[in-house]
């Protein structure tokens, strides 16, 4: 999980001002590992006691034992204050999205609602239905853990700075990823001048024996207008994108130019590039009208970060191999990169397998007495 900084470093190149040390616990009243694990917890409750958590767990013949993986002082509070809400307060969200919607044009139509803002989306557990908590789709519950909630629930404490600095952890997340793939030379940003201009290239560069990937990260997620398919919703996509192929053009036209601080990089096989979002874009690459984006001078692919946790780790082809197929492949290259990785066996992610090891539930069963 890329905002686990014990396993993904904050870049030693930037002076963070928000994910300072103590900075879950003032997010989320906890450190980072206590507020996932009240997340599970609620999670698996709602999973398998239709879709209710009860407090009372805590009380019953295994009480200890949760209360030794997530204390229940800890729960319960974590739970008020970031997952809990009720049924007032739902009805007035959904009347005030209900009545925004209608002012869009062709906002009427009911199909459109299911992909405008979600209330149990930033409070997903509501009171009122018996005792403790009713959780109506729980994999909100868990998406609260996740990179996006995470992103989001320290974007309203922090403000924009928050998200700047989630973009550079990104980044050194996407790098650890790329790092996995073996028989591959991975080079950070690379600082180079044209003229008397300082510029920098693409996030990374990886070398394969018969292909150069370029990679640009941008932590970003669909806007509301872009799942709704809206004009304006394209434009606001293609913004966030035309940066990105900018510096994936810029990159390797000094590749091709020979400039001296891209002396290492070689110019004799194939070059694409990935451009990785924090969210999928699903018709990213698809050959749809775009406003006033650049045309990549190379292939170039929007893929989302669970795509390259999949991508790094195939074993029955190579991550170049599969990117150079797809390239080749007029209908497929337009493709979500997913779409291609169906079917190919992978390793499992030992990014990932970290990750999850340092919350509460990792062992998959509760810690017998006197264990430590």
């Amino acid at each position: 999980m890329p905002f686990e900084g014990s396993y993904t470093p904050f870049p030693a190149r930037r002076q963070p001002r928000c994910m300072v040390p103590g900075w879950d616990t003032e997010v989320f009243g906890c450190p980072l590992p206590d507020y996932v694990g009240t997340a599970q917890l609620l999670w698996g409750c709602a999973l398998f006691n239709a879709g209710r958590f009860d407090p009372v767990i805590y009380d019953g013949p295994d009480g200890e034992k949760f209360n030794r993986m997530v204390s229940r002082d800890t729960a319960l509070r974590v739970a008020e204050r970031h997952f809990a809400t009720d049924v007032a307060s739902v009805k007035a969200a959904e009347k005030r999205i209900t009545q925004n919607l209608a002012k869009v044009a062709g906002g009427n139509a009911a199909q459109l609602r299911r992909f405008t803002y979600n209330p149990l989306l930033g409070r997903p557990a509501v009171s009122g239905f018996g005792p403790g908590l009713l959780c109506p789709s729980p994999q909100l519950v868990w998406r609260k853990a996740t990179p996006a909630g995470i992103y989001h629930t320290g974007r309203e404490h922090f403000g924009p700075d928050f998200l700047q600095e989630t973009g550079y952890l990104f980044e050194e997340y996407v790098g650890r990823q790329l790092r996995l793939m073996p028989n591959a030379d991975v080079i950070p940003e690379i600082t180079y001048r044209v003229k008397r201009n300082e510029l920098q290239s693409v996030d990374w560069i990886v070398v394969f024996d018969d292909l150069v990937l370029l990679v640009e990260v941008k932590s970003m997620m669909p806007t509301e207008n872009a799942r709704l398919g809206l004009e304006l919703g394209v434009a606001e996509t293609d913004s966030k994108l035309a940066r990105a192929l900018r510096q994936v053009n810029a990159t390797s036209a000094q590749i091709d130019q020979r400039n001296p601080a891209f002396a290492s990089i070689p110019t004799d096989r194939p070059r694409q590039a990935l451009i990785v979002t924090l969210e999928p874009f699903p018709v990213a690459n698809a050959n749809l009208p775009h406003l006033d984006l650049p045309t990549a001078d190379i292939p170039t692919t929007v893929v989302a970060a669970h795509e390259v946790e999949r991508l790094v780790t195939l074993t029955d082809t190579t991550p170049s191999s599969l990117l150079l197929e797809r390239a080749a492949d007029p209908q497929r290259s337009t493709w979500a990169l997913n779409e291609c990785l169906n079917g190919h066996e992978g390793a499992r992610n030992p990014v990932l397998d970290q990750g999850w090891a340092s919350y509460p539930w990792a062992t998959g069963s509760l810690p017998t007495p006197g264990a430590t």
